[in-house]
């Protein structure tokens, strides 16, 4: 199904409605119900990726609070404005008494036993959302969506499940003929100070081995892990991913360990388009991400994606808005929104 399709299956369910709310238990992630007395309003989400969901699901104007800022994520305050009204917190030591003077009924958490305890003693019911893999982002939007007890919501995550099959399913249909040995070896750091890369086991795996690469970094396994100069040259990676928003690598003091990389050598080196999320951390836009890494490491055999238009369709299909050529652009190349649309 096109991206229009998914759209217009979308809209019959929104028509087509819900039963009235019952009061229910749903799991979370890691398996603890979730009671919420009624469809929550006013909602603190505490997980940075977790809000791009609740931007594409429909529901930014329930959030009160958040641990995102428009200096970090300038995209996605440009994308949903009414974010600028929320409260934001520090998301290591959010404020549990505001949250319960605010009236919030519902919190999402990445992780972490303690800070649920916390939230829960305060009688706010709450539900850890975050994942590391393809499966655990279907789950985070699908279990959203059924907690906010909203037909468009679920009728969002539907499309968007089908849009993420199409994609995969496309992409994974021009590569499956490449032998493994023919398959770029692809190293995605996600810092640089200190150096940090992403093994197996992760989202990043994933879209790497989807698009048609190798993980290079053989060995390591789960997200942010610390690595060294020495590491990289061994396992000598053919293309080199860096966050959006990294610094220049021959602004370090050790550029020099940098500049005897097999991958800067041959100008191998490129930096991750950054939307409402960063496209190569954990958010919707992972389906973009698989699009741009397929057209990245094998151009010849995605000629016919425009990836301009790719962005552009999903922003308007999934983030509900209109976003300009330049835009695209913008985000493709990892820049912050222009300054009468940030503003906005």
């Amino acid at each position: 199904m096109s991206v229009a399709r998914a759209a217009g299956a979308a809209g019959l369910a929104i028509a087509a409605g819900l039963a009235p709310w019952a009061a229910q238990a749903t799991p979370d992630m890691t398996g603890h119900d979730v009671v919420l007395a009624s469809p929550p309003q006013k909602i603190a989400d505490l997980w940075f990726a977790h809000n791009g969901v609740m931007v594409m699901l429909g529901a930014a104007d329930r959030i009160v609070a958040t641990v995102d800022r428009p200096k970090d994520q300038p995209w996605m305050f440009a994308i949903a404005p009414t974010l600028r009204k929320a409260r934001w917190m520090p998301a290591q030591m959010p404020d549990i008494e505001t949250l319960v003077h605010d009236g919030v009924q519902l919190v999402f958490i990445p992780q972490g036993e303690a800070l649920r305890q916390e939230c829960q003693a305060a009688g706010l019911p709450t539900a850890a959302m975050s994942f590391d893999s393809e499966e655990g982002l279907r789950r985070s939007v699908a279990l959203t969506a059924d907690m906010l007890s909203d037909p468009q919501a679920q009728a969002i995550a539907r499309a968007y499940q089908q849009h993420l099959d199409e994609i995969l399913k496309l992409v994974s249909s021009r590569v499956s003929d490449l032998p493994v040995g023919q398959r770029a070896r692809v190293l995605h750091l996600q810092s640089l100070t200190p150096l940090k890369a992403d093994g197996e086991g992760t989202l990043i795996d994933r879209w790497i081995t989807v698009a048609g690469g190798r993980n290079a970094a053989t060995g390591l396994h789960g997200n942010h892990m610390p690595i060294t100069y020495e590491q990289i040259l061994a396992w000598d990676p053919d293309v080199i991913i860096l966050p959006g928003d990294a610094p220049d690598p021959e602004s370090l003091p050790d550029h020099a360990a940098w500049d005897a990389l097999r991958a800067v050598r041959s100008g191998l080196v490129y930096r991750n388009p950054k939307g409402v999320f960063p496209w190569d951390r954990y958010g919707p836009e992972f389906v973009l991400q698989v699009e741009w890494a397929a057209k990245l490491l094998h151009p010849g055999r995605f000629q016919d994606i425009d990836l301009n238009t790719a962005t552009r369709d999903f922003y308007r299909t999934f983030y509900h808005a209109e976003i300009s050529r330049d835009d695209a652009d913008a985000i493709l190349r990892a820049q912050a929104p222009a300054a009468d649309r940030s503003s906005q």
